[in-house]
């Protein structure tokens, strides 16, 4: 996980780990890139030359541009097919439209950490 205390400059915590189980047999997914215009092109160039770390997985799954609200791209990776093998979460996370109302319009909020 990776985290900040800058938006633009990025972290990463030791304090969490995650840990995706997959179904029996499943093999490691590679599959072809999608067509990007010209634009979102130069975009994942920038961003692939500057990596943050290298990686040597034998997973490589596509990546996709989407609109932030200040019309600058994010650089996503699509997981369809991951999600496809995974097993599925006993507790998963809670909806945050749900956490959001339960919390109204109170005046304070509090954490224990």
């Amino acid at each position: 996980m990776t985290f900040s205390l800058m938006a633009d400059v990025p972290g990463r915590t030791t304090l969490w780990v995650h840990h995706i189980e997959l179904k029996l047999d499943t093999k490691p997914i590679s599959c072809a890139t999608y067509h990007l215009n010209q634009e979102k092109a130069k975009v994942l160039k920038d961003e692939l030359d500057n990596p943050l770390e290298e990686s040597t997985s034998p997973w490589a799954l596509p990546i996709v541009m989407v609109p932030k609200a200040d019309g600058s791209l994010r650089l996503c990776t699509d997981f369809h097919k991951v999600n496809n093998c995974m097993v599925p979460d006993p507790f998963p996370l809670p909806c945050i439209e749900d956490l959001i109302d339960r919390v109204g319009k109170a005046k304070y909020l509090t954490s224990l950490t």
